[in-house]
């Protein structure tokens, strides 16, 4: 799902329904956090955070396979601006 942690934060899914949801190997978000070291019951809305933030702009670019096999030319991209700056 795109932009499952912004969602999260937000509280623009449901966190059951996000914790629950399987990748193609069907490892649940709740079992590949585990693996990974995080607590999913610390997962959901932060009211606080969501406080602290005056504005919010999520960006991504593709990197799927289909973008290298397209027969189109591909643009490569210098660090983000927020990677640049530390954030």
């Amino acid at each position: 799902m795109a932009c499952l942690g912004s969602r999260l934060l937000a509280g623009a899914i449901d966190v059951d329904k996000a914790l629950n949801l399987r990748d193609v190997d069907g490892d649940t978000f709740a079992d590949v956090a585990r693996s990974n070291g995080l607590d999913p019951r610390h997962v959901g809305p932060d009211p606080e955070a969501m406080a602290r933030i005056g504005d919010f702009v999520e960006l991504h670019v593709e990197q799927g396979k289909g973008l290298g096999q397209s027969g189109r030319p591909s643009p490569s991209a210098a660090p983000s601006w927020a990677t640049a700056a530390g954030s």
